[in-house]
């Protein structure tokens, strides 16, 4: 008991002190162009991707950077705008984001694929290739690279 309200108390703190994030997120491609991840980057997680019979895949994602990833796509989610200039997702909230897969951290760079209410995504097997090296995804919803700088 005594372990678990000093673990609450720490995230509380940890929490609360929260400054606003200027962190962003990339698609592979922007993420590779801008040398925010390297070929290299990109072949392990192409090879965590489109290997279904991987033996090891990387360390569990920590909670405080799973929150700072949705807290990005949230804010980003709240500034999308109608063809009239109106905001459309203000209503979205942190629980209607969920990290759907975590392909590991690369130089401060986390790859992973996002999905939340607001984002339709294409049934179809989507392939895009970076720096000569292709991506198979098996629907419309591709791997962003949350840049932690």
């Amino acid at each position: 008991m005594k372990k678990r309200l000093i673990l609450f108390l720490i995230i509380f703190i940890l929490t609360s002190c929260h400054k606003p994030s200027n962190n962003k997120l990339y698609s592979l491609k922007d993420a590779y162009d801008s040398e925010i991840i390297t070929k290299n980057d990109l072949k392990d997680i192409a090879y965590y991707l489109n290997d279904d019979s991987m033996p090891i895949y990387p360390d569990e994602l920590d909670v405080l950077t799973e929150k700072e990833i949705k807290i990005s796509r949230l804010n980003l989610l709240k500034s999308l705008k109608d063809q009239k200039g109106k905001l459309i997702n203000q209503d979205a909230t942190i629980n209607d984001i969920t990290i759907h897969k975590y392909f590991g951290v690369y130089n401060d760079a986390y790859a992973v694929i996002i999905h939340d209410n607001y984002t339709g995504y294409g049934q179809a097997v989507t392939t895009i290739t970076v720096g000569g090296i292709d991506l198979t995804h098996p629907d419309g919803n591709l791997i962003v690279i949350w840049y932690n700088k």
